[in-house]
């Protein structure tokens, strides 16, 4: 089996939880795991929100680009802003310190079985066998 889902959204909040959901919807249909859907939505939750906040700082005219790739062995997800791109340092990261700024990637990398980011695309997969 393969499916693609290709989308984009403006950075908007409002609008990208709609296309959120209506993903969310198709990838159900395609896999019946609830554990591994929750994995799904909390990963494309946090990185959708990070590209909209971080990336393209709210700009209603920056897109968010999403693509989904679902294969019987696993889920690759990946999105991309607008921004200048980051540089990840999870490792730098401390939950004791209660900060914002890079909690979700930390949630998104913990969630993930293979986790990169360069510059403005951060790519997640999750095996589901």
């Amino acid at each position: 089996m393969y499916y693609l889902i290709d989308e984009s959204v403006c950075s908007s909040i409002e609008n990208a939880r709609g296309i959120l959901k209506c993903i969310m919807d198709r990838v159900k249909r395609i896999i019946p795991d609830e554990a591994v859907l929750f994995d799904i939505r909390l990963i494309l939750d946090e990185l959708v929100y990070n590209g909209v906040k971080h990336g393209n700082e709210f700009k209603e005219e920056k897109k968010i680009k999403i693509r989904i790739e679902i294969t019987d062995d696993f889920v690759k997800i990946e999105v991309c802003d607008e921004g200048t791109g980051i540089k990840c340092r999870n490792k730098e990261y401390n939950p004791l310190d209660l900060k914002d700024c890079g909690r979700g990637l930390v949630l998104v990398k913990g969630l993930s079985d293979e986790f990169s980011v360069d510059k403005n695309k951060a790519v997640s997969i999750k095996y589901i066998k």
